[in-house]
C-alpha cells in the first residue's frame, strides 16, 4: 500500500482486544480452507508477532500450501524517531 507511506504515524493507540477463554494463543489451521485462525494475541503479540508469523507460515506448509515469495515487494519504510532526544522538562536530571 504505497500511499500508507506518507501518512502521519501515529504513536498512541487506545482501543479493545478480543479475549477468549483459551490459555494460551489460539493458531488453528483448516487444511480444507487453505485458512488458519489466529486469535487469543493478548500485549505479549507485539513482541511475539514476528515469531507468530513464523510459525504460521510453518502451519500452512505443513498442510501442502506451497507459499512463494513475492519479487517485487519494496522496501520497508524508514520511520522517523518519535521518542524525545532530551527529558521532559518536568524531570529532574539526577546528579
Amino acid at each position: 500500500m504505497p500511499r500508507l507511506l506518507e501518512e502521519e504515524v501515529t504513536a498512541t493507540y487506545s482501543g479493545l482486544r478480543a479475549a477468549i477463554d483459551h490459555g494460551d494463543y489460539l493458531i488453528a489451521p483448516d487444511p480444507r480452507q487453505h485458512y488458519v485462525l489466529v486469535g487469543g494475541i493478548r500485549s505479549t503479540g507485539l513482541t511475539s508477532g514476528m515469531a507468530v508469523a513464523e510459525y504460521v507460515r510453518d502451519q500452512l506448509e505443513s498442510v501442502g500450501l506451497n507459499l512463494v515469495a513475492k519479487a517485487d515487494v519494496p522496501p520497508p519504510p524508514r520511520m522517523p524517531n518519535i521518542g524525545k532526544p532530551s527529558p521532559a522538562p518536568t524531570r529532574t536530571p539526577r546528579r
